[in-house]
């Protein structure tokens, strides 16, 4: 069959679709690796809701029968499965036969299908999964180190990277099988301690990872602070919004993020993960709270932050402008400064001591409104603000002219 290790004991959880009306209630066996292979020779062909699988040993439910697919129900990963898929920027993935040789260049045992919407050469698609020597820390990235040896990391579905994550059967639309194919691969069961090792010091590197992210977005911050606001960072109405804000352990949930642990130790995921893993955590540089994610689905990891924020660990300020105003930084400045009661007065004067300085040094008046709006802008004014400001001063300076 399939190769030496075939009586491995694996832990599975059954359920007959992903996404049930109600609670997600599925069965546990525990069946040998063999067997599984077996049951992938099978091709459902129909529309892609269907039943599949978890990877993981789930706590029992009250009846002792059953289990339910939540998160914090695992015990444990019994497997290493993973969806690949063509990304973003284009890259495709490796046909299954290439990732065939490629597993078996390392002696490992796999099953290897195509998914429900392979269509080649243009949309390679297909799931993978590969057998630990025995089942290890579900909390663990362990998919993100074996995707890392076999070069998938790019083409990786990272929300399908915890324990909890559900995978189809094989399944393609009908008349489709001649596109399809499932693999099974011989070989040995991944040695669970040397993945463990590996799987660790993957998280120290994203924790290190972490830490320098925000000590590279609070360098860039007080940078533009010494640049454009002077010495007193409270000539920046966004330092007078933060404080207002709450922390970004308050926003955090109040968005519905699940929080694990507490203090320097928290970590959190964000509400729509499909993944399971808390792939957030707040870091504290300067005095100023910032959040860096690598859950590539959290629309606060840094591929997916708008185009002007250009560190990849947010502040409070930067976190609530991608949260509750979707991205839109000019309309958050403006509603905050009026939901906090920020007087626009100082930014005003800033404005019109500007424009005087111009008027009095006779710049044209392009540059004169160039200067201007851009000084708004950075403000936090809108351009009806600024119009307004320009307005007073040449009515200011028309009633001197006339006295």
């Amino acid at each position: 069959m399939s190769g030496a290790d075939d009586d491995i004991p694996l832990h599975l959880a059954w359920f007959s679709t992903a996404f049930p009306e109600g609670p997600a209630i599925g069965e546990p066996e525990t069946t040998i690796w063999a067997n599984f292979c077996d049951i992938l020779w099978h091709r459902r062909e129909g529309p892609k809701a269907g039943p599949g699988f978890c990877a993981a040993r789930y706590k029992l439910e009250d009846d002792r029968r059953h289990v339910r697919r939540l998160r914090a129900n695992v015990l444990a990963r019994t497997a290493i499965a993973m969806d690949i898929e063509p990304n973003k920027g284009g890259e495709s993935p490796p046909s299954p036969d290439e990732l065939a040789k490629r597993i078996a260049s390392h002696g490992w045992a796999a099953a290897i299908w195509s998914s429900h919407n392979h269509r080649p050469p243009d949309n390679v698609r297909c799931r993978v999964v590969l057998l630990p020597s025995h089942e290890i820390d579900h909390d663990l990235p362990a998919a993100e180190v074996i995707a890392d040896d076999l070069g998938l990391t790019n083409v990786l579905d990272r929300s399908k990277l915890g324990a909890s994550s559900f995978f189809y059967l094989p399944s393609c639309i009908d008349d489709a099988a001649e596109h399809h194919q499932e693999l099974i691969v011989p070989g040995a069961a991944i040695d669970a301690t040397w993945l463990v090792e590996r799987a660790r010091a993957w998280q120290e590197h994203l924790k290190a990872e972490g830490n320098r992210a925000a000590a590279e977005a609070h360098a860039k911050a007080a940078a533009r602070r010494a640049e454009t606001f002077g010495s007193d960072p409270d000539d920046s109405l966004i330092e007078q919004i933060r404080p207002s804000l709450g922390s970004l352990d308050d926003i955090l949930r109040a968005h519905g993020y699940d929080r694990r642990g507490f203090g320097n130790v928290a970590k959190y995921r964000h509400a729509n993960s499909q993944s399971g893993s808390s792939g957030a955590d707040i870091k504290t540089f300067g005095g100023i709270e910032r959040v860096y994610s690598h859950n590539g689905s959290d629309v606060l990891h840094a591929a997916n932050l708008p185009s002007w924020c250009t560190v990849s660990a947010v502040d409070a300020f930067d976190a609530t402008v991608v949260l509750d105003f979707g991205g839109d930084r000019k309309r958050a400045l403006r509603e905050l400064a009026e939901r906090f009661g920020l007087s626009k007065r100082e930014q005003n004067r800033a404005v019109a001591r500007l424009i005087y300085r111009l008027c009095r040094e006779q710049a044209p008046q392009e540059v004169i409104e160039t200067a201007a709006y851009a000084e708004g802008e950075r403000l936090g004014l809108t351009r009806d603000d600024v119009i307004r400001v320009a307005t007073w001063i040449a009515a200011k300076a028309q009633h001197r002219r006339a006295a």
